[in-house]
């Protein structure tokens, strides 16, 4: 769990970083940040459903995410995500 946190932390890190000078292109296309993004949303509106792994470790997830939603210009996708009609 330390590693993972430590790892989210650079991420949002990262993304902070490239957010600052304008190039947060790898979030459009990636994947995984989708998934982080959704695991959290479906741990949020239903904690039943989401995996074992992710609701025991959740806080590096919660740091990756507080980073996507601080960016000025964020990926269409997370406002899918964490459309009031996803979560509902």
């Amino acid at each position: 769990i330390r590693v993972a946190i430590n790892s989210a932390l650079c991420l949002s890190m990262i993304l902070r970083l490239e957010d600052m000078e304008g190039g947060t292109e790898m979030l459009k296309t990636s994947s995984w940040y989708r998934f982080i993004a959704e695991e959290m949303s479906v741990s949020l509106a239903m904690p039943c459903s989401a995996s074992d792994t992710f609701v025991n470790h959740h806080k590096p997830s919660v740091y990756a995410i507080v980073a996507m939603l601080r960016l000025k210009n964020k990926p269409a996708w997370l406002r899918t995500v964490f459309d009031e009609s996803c979560i509902f």
